[in-house]
Formats: structure tokens, sequence, C-alpha cells
């Protein structure tokens, strides 16, 4: 697996910048299909017809809170299955130093029983790491490890901007060090 994966939206001018650096894949944002209407058409023609891109896809579900919810899951999975993705980066939930202990370990379990849920469904499918501690970071990895997933992705731009001023995030990062 490859250890940058440049991320980029679907209509964006900067997919011919990635195909001409020779980027063997890229991460496509859910909400950004959704945004720009693509839902159809990349259901009907693939994504990399959609694209023009001819490397490997994958479909993010780190998206804004408000679609994080049962209709979008499934939408999310008909889109990666039938628009062709190579896989999916797993199911994203707030887990956030600023929500309560409490939701945010209940949001935990529901992102990792939609990621599992997401590769039985036989999609290729990398564990999104989470956690506003150690515990609930090694929790997940756990489960995902458990599970047979090889590789995990971190969304570390959420431990980066919180490193200077919070606590838990200097706690967590430099579990993955």
């Amino acid at each position: 697996m490859y250890r940058f994966i440049p991320l980029i939206e679907p209509l964006s001018p900067f997919i011919r910048l990635i195909k001409d650096i020779g980027f063997p894949m890229v991460i496509v944002p859910f909400h950004e299909i959704v945004k720009h209407g693509l839902v159809d058409d990349i259901v009907y023609y693939g994504i990399n017809r959609v694209l023009g891109y001819e490397g490997y896809v994958l479909l993010s579900s780190i998206m804004p809170d408000e679609m994080l919810n049962d209709e979008t899951f499934s939408l999310f999975l008909e889109v990666a299955i039938r628009g062709r993705f190579y896989g999916v980066i797993g199911w994203d939930m707030p887990v956030y130093a600023d929500v309560p202990l409490d939701e945010s370990w209940s949001n935990l379990v529901i992102s990792i029983d939609k990621t599992l849920e997401l590769a039985k469904s036989g999609i290729n499918t990398i564990p999104l790491a989470r956690g506003v501690n150690r515990e609930q970071v090694e929790t997940g990895l756990n489960a995902y490890v458990k599970a047979g997933f090889k590789t995990i992705a971190l969304h570390v731009s959420d431990y980066i901007y919180a490193y200077r001023s919070d606590p838990l995030a200097r706690e967590t990062f430099p579990y993955f060090s």
C-alpha cells in the first residue's frame, strides 16, 4: 500500500496533474460526489471513466457529520460497489475530544461495526483509526487486526491540528510514531 495517497475532488482540475505525476491511487470524498450531483454518473459509468483516471480510486467516508447516518451508509456502499471503486476508507464517525466521552465511545463502536460491514460486502476496505485517547485508538486497532486487516488509515490531520492545544491529542499522537 502507498504511504501517501492524494485526496481529490471528483471534478478537480488537479486530476490531470495527478495523472502526469503518476500517482497510482487517489482518494475521492463521497460527500463531494453527492455535492456535485455525480452519484448517477458514477454508478452508471464507473468512477474511472467519470474522473478520466485509470489508476486505483478509493472512496472516502470522511464527510460532514450530519451525513453520517444509515441512509448515507447505504448509498455510500451502493456507489462504492456499482461505481467500481477499488476500495473504501472505513466508515467515519465523530470521535472528537469535544464530544462527551460516552458519545465518542458509541460513535467509535458504530464506526468499527460499519467498517466491518463494508468489508463483509466484499469491497476492499481500509479501516480508519480513530480515538480521542489511547484506549479508544487501541480498541479500534485491535478490532481491525482481529478482523484480519493488514493496512489501517490514519486521518492524521485530526491530531496535527489539535496537537498544540489539546492534551488528549498529545497523548494519542505519540502512539502512532
